[in-house]
């Protein structure tokens, strides 16, 4: 079967009632199916006979010579005949219209219409564009900046550990990164355009958050804090990198680490710490311990007994 044919369009009606692009087109769909299709008569064919109630043929190929039309439905079309296969096959009335009809027309100075050709760019937002002009279309009708990452491939996101070496950057969405291969993973996977911007739109740079662009290494040092995010990290060099991170001013609440509870019922169901002190009731045993730093164990429910006796 000859798979191959020209997108030549020189549409002939075949004995099937079928109209074909070209002539090679009918013969390589009367070799798939089997089937013996001779010309009929050159052209479109008027109508398709099916059980005897005349039955519309949509347009099956068009040219590709680029003559941009905008469609009655808001939408731009290579060609007529473009949108005259796209209204039969949706089967809805779609008509040529004013420029101003088509959403690419009613943004100034952007590109009106782009070719349909199969060209991939991957651009700098981790998506991926039929060709170059379609990406600077996008980025004119969103006003902002788009750049190649890669000609003729599609986007794959960064690998997910970038370089070990920092070199911070801030991105367009006001955020700090470690490296700019940070930044593209980012807007990879989350599908937005983030591009590297001066460092003055990073609120944390302009108020000299040094370690965000300067860091230094963290010891191994285990002297715990909690945080204002109810974290807590290994020393405070390993909290101000997790603020840098996050975007987040991290501040110490308290040295040693998170307690669990913060505020405890006031029912009084009291018990016996192994120090020797009664509490209200576990919750306050626990908390006064976790803030205190100590190992206190519940050693009987009840009040201690009364020569070891000691109220908290």
């Amino acid at each position: 079967c000859p798979i191959f044919c020209t997108y030549e369009y020189m549409p002939v009606c075949g004995t099937d009632g079928k109209t074909y692009g070209n002539k090679c087109e009918m013969r390589a769909s009367a070799c798939l199916k089997s089937t013996m299709v001779t010309v009929a008569y050159p052209g479109e064919c008027e109508s398709n006979v099916v059980n005897g109630s005349a039955q519309c043929v949509c347009p099956s190929i068009c040219p590709l010579h680029y003559s941009p039309v905008c469609g009655s439905d808001g939408n731009m079309y290579s060609n007529e005949c473009a949108m005259r296969a796209a209204a039969c096959k949706q089967q809805k009335m779609i008509t040529p219209s004013l420029p101003s009809k088509c959403s690419k027309y009613t943004q100034g100075e952007c590109e009106i219409a782009c070719p349909d050709i199969y060209d991939p760019v991957c651009a700098s937002n981790g998506k991926t564009y039929s060709n170059r002009c379609d990406m600077d279309a996008d980025a004119c009708i969103r006003d902002t900046k788009l750049t190649v990452v890669s000609q003729g491939a599609l986007c794959k996101c960064p690998p997910s550990i970038c370089s070990p070496v920092i070199s911070p950057v801030c991105g367009s969405d006001g955020k700090i990164y470690k490296d700019d291969c940070e930044l593209r993973k980012t807007a990879c996977e989350s599908k937005k355009n983030i591009v590297v911007a001066d460092k003055d739109s990073c609120s944390k740079w302009k108020r000299g958050y040094l370690f965000c662009f300067s860091p230094r290494p963290c010891t191994a040092d285990y002297r715990p804090v909690c945080a204002s995010d109810g974290q807590t990290y290994p020393n405070v060099c390993t909290m101000d990198s997790a603020g840098c991170q996050k975007s987040m001013n991290l501040k110490v609440v308290r040295n040693g680490t998170c307690c669990v509870v913060n505020e405890c019922p006031k029912n009084s169901s009291k018990v016996c710490g192994s120090d020797g002190w009664t509490y209200d009731n576990e919750c306050f045993l626990k908390l006064y311990t976790c803030r205190q730093g100590k190992d206190v164990k519940v050693q009987q429910m009840g009040e201690c007994p009364a020569k070891i006796s000691k109220s908290r």
